[in-house]
Formats: structure tokens, C-alpha cells, sequence
């Protein structure tokens, strides 16, 4: 359950989220290091998240490991919940999707 709403657009490219200064989506709290993860979002509006760095990253109720070297990317599809450490909770909203806001995928 949602309690609030903070709209973040995810530019093209790779935009980085984490407690550090340098990243483009600034979060902090238990369970965000400097460099959480990543998002990539394609030019044809696919996206996916790669945990960088240790710390608390779930989507839809499974937790995505961090390893050094080894791949921890998702795809990311409307209607995604994302959790990034311990205190905020993201759902992802596709516009022009054929749900609404809060319906699932």
C-alpha cells in the first residue's frame, strides 16, 4: 500500500541511485549504500535495474542479490514494486500502458 506519490522520470540512459552526491536519484537510509543500483532505460522504453553495490533492492517480493563480478539485472515491466532499502517503495508506471495507475501488470 502506497501512502504518498513522488513521480521520478527515468531519463534515457543510465541513471544511478544511491546516497551518494554523484548519483542521480539521491536516497538515504538503511540498507542504501553510495551505489545501490542502476537504471537503463532503452530507446525503445524497456527498462532494467542492476544492483552496484550492497544494500536492500526487492521487486515484486524477491530480493535481488548483490556479487562482485556477477549479473544482478532485472527487467523491469508497468506495474513493478521495487523496494530500495528499508523505507522506500517504488511501483513502476509505464505511461501509455494498458493499466492504469495501481493495477497490475
Amino acid at each position: 500500500f502506497l501512502t504518498g506519490c513522488l513521480v521520478f522520470q527515468v531519463k534515457p540512459g543510465e541513471s544511478r541511485v544511491g546516497c551518494s552526491s554523484d548519483c542521480d536519484m539521491i536516497l538515504t537510509g538503511l540498507g542504501i549504500s553510495p551505489t545501490l543500483c542502476t537504471l537503463s532505460k532503452s530507446t525503445s522504453c524497456s527498462l532494467s535495474l542492476k544492483v552496484t553495490g550492497p544494500g536492500r533492492v526487492v521487486v515484486n517480493g524477491s530480493r535481488i542479490p548483490w556479487s562482485d563480478g556477477e549479473d544482478s539485472s532485472v527487467t523491469l515491466t508497468h506495474g513493478d514494486r521495487m523496494v530500495l532499502g528499508y523505507s522506500f517503495e517504488f511501483q513502476l508506471v509505464v505511461p501509455g500502458s494498458s493499466n492504469g495507475f495501481g493495477d497490475s501488470p
